[in-house]
């Protein structure tokens, strides 16, 4: 079975009623993994490779790749002068740049309003060596400059920017920070400040974004980006996210265009699902005229993934069994994935997007470990002897978790890994006030799931101990309950929470009922793959982490 998404063409970012579909998209995409003189990343490079593919999916007329150490500033320069001297007037040109970014002291005084001017570092940039490497470099100025020239010329310009700024986290992570440091006193920062100072002309002003610019940035400027493991591998959740807008993927009415609104709500939603809020995408200018108006003009169909003809697969057994002691064991799984209903589809979609009817868990502090967990890279973690079960990322996921315990968890993840795929498909909205990395407890935090045109919507709680939480239901646009929850207070125990609501025109009422007489996340997992089309479903998740003050 061929899973049909619809692709976005890229034929102009003028909010504009009618768009030309003879516009031609130009993009250049940069990667950078491999640094000689700073801490190396694993996943930008899989960030733009993605994203190119995504580009070229979308019937991009030319993609300009630059992985590694291709991405020396002179190529970058020269790239981006070729495709900006081939594009026409009303064609859009796509850049996007995943590696370290770095901050140092502004140069032109009282420019920026936090004091500090960001660049890109580049491969070949030395922090010890900024006076024969300074060139390797990027600045804001530089890349204003850029877009006002595109702009000039009639060019439209997205601009996506998945790099570092500085800033405190409040959670522990095992990713790497995409941000060069030059040290708590700057020292180098003043260096690299008095070398380009002494040269005027390579101080250009900045000026604000050309109309015809947009921006996506991972994060605020005084915030870190981290990056996170998704479907496994570490990437960035910004350029993962942007690769499946691009895809159709944020065009939620399936009406053959993309709508800024559209594109700013997916892509806010799925970051910050994808992250585990870690991150918070910045999207500049903050709105447009006319929020609904035409972004992108898209394609029917898009051509079948490698991986999409999954329907009728089961899922293949990993070396060394299930997880969760046998509990959760991907033979066991097997009837969930092969049932009847929309099953098949609902895999196919899920695996198509990064699904696998697996969770890898490193079990530490017992004697003599379950044979049957497995134990990969990027795995999650349960301390026995701790009794605190943590992410990927490195985040504490739960306390107090046991050899009984331990397996609720583990569903709990299956369970999530499974709704962030379809997601990520259909991407709902939660909104949260006030939103943060980490809440405290006897923080208090509203919540309102956003409806949408849906006319059924289901709403619960994925708690850190892997208990599902039955909160709301709407029927046929009404509400079921009297007194919706709305607001909720954190208390032990500690970790991290999931709200999910669960959008669709098909009746949820079997599902809500046997919510409310309790049921297990693996159960839950079962319905919801027999119940539920996914590929007419929104599905919006909200994490929620928390910790003792």
């Amino acid at each position: 079975m061929r899973l049909s998404v619809r692709l976005i063409l890229l034929s102009g970012l003028l909010a504009v009623p009618g768009i030309s579909h003879a516009a031609k998209t130009y993009g250049l995409v940069i990667g950078i993994n491999d640094y000689q003189h700073v801490t190396r990343l694993d996943g930008a490079r899989a960030d733009a490779v993605d994203i190119a593919a995504a580009l070229e999916r979308a019937g991009a007329s030319r993609i300009i790749r630059l992985l590694d150490r291709d991405a020396d500033k002179q190529t970058i320069v020269e790239a981006w002068d070729r495709l900006v001297n081939e594009a026409e007037p009303g064609d859009t040109l796509f850049l996007s740049y995943a590696g370290h970014g770095a901050q140092v002291p502004e140069r032109i005084k009282g420019e920026e309003k936090d004091g500090l001017d960001e660049f890109w570092v580049l491969p070949a940039f030395d922090p010890k060596d900024v006076a024969s490497t300074r060139g390797e470099t990027v600045f804001d100025n530089e890349l204003n400059g850029w877009f006002a020239n595109a702009a000039a010329r009639g060019i439209r310009v997205v601009f996506v920017s998945d790099s570092c700024h500085a800033g405190g986290m409040q959670r522990a992570v095992s990713g790497k920070l995409r941000f060069v440091d030059f040290g708590k006193e700057r020292v180098l920062g003043d260096f690299f400040t008095s070398l380009l100072g002494s040269e005027p002309e390579k101080v250009q002003p900045e000026t604000p974004l050309p109309q015809d610019v947009t921006m996506l940035a991972a994060t605020s400027e005084d915030l870190p980006v981290p990056e996170v493991i998704i479907n496994g591998e570490a990437r960035g959740a910004l350029s993962w996210s942007v690769a499946r807008a691009l895809e159709g993927m944020a065009d939620a009415d399936a009406n053959g265009v993309l709508t800024r609104s559209e594109l700013e709500d997916y892509v806010y939603s799925t970051v910050r699902s994808q992250s585990e809020a870690l991150q918070t995408p910045v999207i500049t200018p903050e709105k447009l005229d006319g929020g609904d108006a035409t972004l992108l003009a898209l394609l029917a169909e898009q051509p079948p993934r490698e991986n999409e003809n999954l329907a009728e697969e089961s899922a293949p057994v990993p070396e060394g069994g299930g997880v969760g002691g046998g509990e959760l064991s991907v033979a066991t799984l097997d009837p969930v994935f092969q049932g009847g209903g929309y099953t098949g589809s609902n895999l196919a979609i899920a695996r198509a997007l990064g699904f696998q009817p697996a969770v890898n868990l490193d079990t530490r502090g017992m004697p003599q470990p379950p044979l049957s967990r497995l134990v990969g890279s990027n795995s999650f973690v349960w301390d026995a002897s701790a009794g605190t079960f943590t992410t990927p990322n490195g985040d504490l996921a739960a306390e107090d978790i046991d050899q009984k315990t331990v397996d609720t968890v583990v569903e709990k993840q299956l369970l999530l890994n499974f709704l962030k795929s379809v997601s990520a498909r259909h991407a709902g909205k939660i909104t949260l006030k006030p939103v943060r990395e980490v809440y405290l407890e006897r923080d208090r935090i509203k919540f309102e799931p956003v409806m949408g045109t849906m006319r059924n919507m289901l709403v619960f709680n994925l708690a850190n101990n892997g208990e599902v939480q039955y909160i709301d239901r709407v029927a046929d646009g009404m509400p079921v309950d009297r007194t919706p929850l709305k607001e909720m207070q954190v208390v032990a125990p500690f970790g991290a929470d999931h709200l999910v609501a669960i959008s669709t025109d098909q009746p949820l009422d079997f599902i809500g009922n046997q919510m409310r007489q309790g049921l297990g996340a693996k159960a839950l997992l079962e319905i919801l793959m027999k119940k539920v089309d996914f590929s007419k479903a929104a599905v919006a998740i909200a994490p929620i982490y928390t910790r003792q003050q």
